[in-house]
């Protein structure tokens, strides 16, 4: 998808601030599964730096945008695998915890918004704090998963007041594991349930 982007913006050559605000918009309708206005406005977040118009410079700022959505989307995926492992729900499953039953996707429409919102919420309030996670975390119980899924699956154990999470992870330093932990604790608790359509709400 980015490749072909990045040709066709070789080839429209000098861009308008409009003519880019388009591009992004179709970035932004390429990615499957999350909330088009949390995006844009995440993508609003990242705009420290100039629009820029030379035909190579758009290319490598694209590949960046699309380098901090797929920090987004890890995180809200670390975030949801989370979620269901460390959730039960006896009143309406036999399971003991709601990953042996349900994936990722079977949150219904509002609990997905609800969770893509605090996902970038918090991204946005600790961004330096999570990139400087992203690069020092030494220990990964998960191995399959990103650094981004990682915090992401730190979040929520923090803000649920489980046993781990920010505040004692492995090679973070001890400052900026407190300061993520405080940020998530004040996002209050979160509970997930099964709805009487057997899909997940909160």
């Amino acid at each position: 998808m980015l490749r072909s982007l990045a040709s066709s913006a070789i080839v429209i050559g000098a861009m308008t601030c409009a003519t880019f605000g388009v591009l992004i918009q179709t970035i932004i309708g390429k990615i499957n599964g999350m909330a088009t206005k949390l995006i844009h406005i995440f993508l609003l977040s990242l705009s420290n730096t100039p629009i820029v118009t030379n035909p190579s410079a758009l290319v490598l700022q694209l590949a960046n945008i699309m380098k901090e959505v797929n920090k987004l989307k890890d995180f809200i995926y670390g975030y949801k695998l989370t979620a269901l492992w460390s959730t039960n729900d006896y009143d309406k499953t036999d399971c003991e915890f709601l990953d042996e039953r349900f994936s990722v996707d079977d949150f219904d429409n509002d609990a997905r918004k609800a969770i893509e919102s605090d996902c970038l919420k918090f991204i946005t309030s600790n961004k330096d704090d999570l990139e400087t996670y992203s690069d020092s975390i030494t220990y990964n119980i998960h191995e399959s998963l990103s650094a981004w899924e990682v915090a992401g699956h730190d979040f929520w154990l923090t803000r649920n007041g489980h046993g781990a999470g920010f505040w004692d992870r492995l090679g973070l330093d001890e400052t900026i594991g407190k300061r993520l932990s405080d940020s998530s604790r004040a996002f209050g608790e979160c509970n997930i349930y099964v709805n009487d359509q057997q899909t997940l709400s909160i």
